[in-house]
């Protein structure tokens, strides 16, 4: 066999090992994070569930899908006759879409 097919056999067999390497690196690590969150990350996640409680609370208290907020957008809709089909009504808003 060339000397220069051994070479390159050697160069693919270390190049597959190098990355199989990395990539055995990268999941260990993702798993190590996974399993193991950081104080701060668990500290948000602990702030998020908090502040979204609270909101979901507060909305059910206020009547959840039969309150104001849900009978001002059931105002927002009207039916046109000739249609029979729903529209929003226009605010004038430059974020509306078309």
């Amino acid at each position: 066999m060339p000397l220069q097919t051994i070479r390159s056999a050697v160069a693919r067999d270390a190049a597959a090992h190098l990355a199989m390497t990395l990539t055995l690196a990268r999941c260990r690590a993702a798993e190590d994070a996974f399993v193991a969150p950081s104080s701060r990350a668990i500290r948000l996640r602990g702030q998020w569930l908090a502040a979204t409680s609270q909101g979901l609370s507060e909305w059910l208290l206020e009547g959840g899908m039969a309150g104001e907020e849900a009978s001002n957008l059931r105002a927002a809709h009207v039916k046109t006759a000739a249609l029979g089909r729903r529209f929003l009504v226009s605010t004038g808003d430059v974020s509306e879409e078309s």
